[in-house]
């Protein structure tokens, strides 16, 4: 779980970059939970989507594409 939480940091901050920290702050949210084995990034807004899509990347490379999985959530909408 250390490697996915340095690349949970390293995707928030290259996003925070991209998009400025206040704008950041405001629609990216995320939560890593070591003790469940699991990392959710809200991806409702563009900066959430791309924090998600570079944090892919990178877990991708460090540990590989068989060792974890995605879920999307369902939408609050109820569609």
């Amino acid at each position: 779980m250390q490697e996915v939480a340095d690349s949970l940091f390293l995707a928030a901050l290259a996003t925070e970059s991209v998009f400025g920290r206040s704008l950041f702050r405001l629609e990216a949210s995320f939560r890593l939970e070591t003790d469940r084995r699991s990392c959710s990034i809200d991806g409702s807004t563009s900066i959430g989507r791309t924090l998600a899509c570079i944090f892919h990347g990178f877990i991708t490379r460090q540990i590989g594409e068989r060792r974890f999985r995605i879920h999307r959530a369902p939408s609050e909408g109820g569609m």
